[in-house]
């Protein structure tokens, strides 16, 4: 669960800010859990790992027979884009 006031959410190709709801209750993550997470940390401007967590999602996702949808490389991408939109 996210906390805090300062959230930003990336759905359909865009950030969002605050706490966008994205998944409704007949969702197949909802509904079967076929859903997969990994967090990354991010403090004085460096995201250590992050391809690497990046690389478990979609690891994650194929162990579940889950086709990724976004390679590493553009979800690392995605992410600094949005961790650069934020006032630290």
């Amino acid at each position: 669960m996210a906390t805090g006031t300062n959230i930003r959410t990336y759905f359909n190709g865009t950030w969002h800010d605050g706490d966008v709801p994205i998944m409704s209750a007949a969702d197949h993550g909802a509904w079967l859990g076929s859903g997969v997470f990994d967090g990354a940390r991010y403090f004085d401007g460096v995201a250590p790992d992050l391809a690497a967590h990046c690389a478990r999602v979609n690891a994650s996702a194929k162990a579940l027979m889950v086709t990724p949808t976004v390679s590493t490389e553009d979800m690392v991408q995605i992410a600094w884009e949005g961790l650069k939109q934020f006032a630290w």
